[in-house]
């Protein structure tokens, strides 16, 4: 900025009043969404990114004063847009909160009226914020499955009858069917010792 009257603990006041007024609506709105455990798996953002760079500023900086969720879920979507003009501006917001309050103090990009009056302010954010949009992920779609036929089974083999039977299996059956036997036989000795 090129006003030097206001120094760093100024800006960054005035950067946090104009963002928590602006966003508190937008945040107000989503914290349902938020507030659910597993947000990051059910939710997704639609996020229809703005064409100018102005825009794309203001949602860069936004980014940082959202919650946890929401700004992840941003941060990679903005991260991913390939812009043809001024991309390395855009990359400054994205590194971290304190690399984007450095570059917006020490640039000469704009005067401090004209970022505050013209790019950063309330209407605009919230313009921008109404881009912003969340939704369930999609899951599969499943069909009902319709009844065909009848609901008797005829003569349908059993389940454990289904499979190959080979050698292994037949004598499986024959240890599981004798385990069975030997522990119907225990508990009928049980029930005659402690019943008689």
């Amino acid at each position: 900025m090129r006003n030097k009257n206001l120094d760093s603990a100024n800006f960054c006041i005035q950067l946090d009043e104009i963002t928590n007024s602006a966003t508190s609506e937008f945040i107000d709105r989503i914290t349902t969404v938020i507030a659910s455990p597993n947000f990051l798996e059910k939710f997704t953002t639609d996020l229809i990114l703005p064409k100018d760079l102005n825009s794309l500023i203001l949602l860069n900086i936004l980014v940082w004063y959202l919650p946890e969720g929401i700004r992840e879920l941003l941060r990679v979507q903005l991260e991913e847009i390939k812009t043809s003009q001024d991309n390395f501006i855009l990359k400054f917001f994205q590194k971290s909160k304190t690399e984007m309050i450095v570059f917006l103090q020490e640039t000469s990009l704009w005067h401090t009226r004209d970022f505050f009056g013209n790019l950063y302010n309330t209407k605009k954010i919230q313009r921008v914020l109404k881009l912003v949009r969340f939704r369930k992920r999609n899951k599969l779609v499943r069909k009902p499955q319709r009844k065909r036929g009848y609901n008797d089974k005829g003569s349908q083999r059993l389940e454990h009858e289904r499979r190959s039977i080979g050698p292994q299996t037949r004598l499986q059956n024959l240890l599981e069917t004798e385990r069975l036997i030997l522990q119907d036989t225990i508990h009928l000795i049980e029930g005659f010792l402690h019943g008689g």
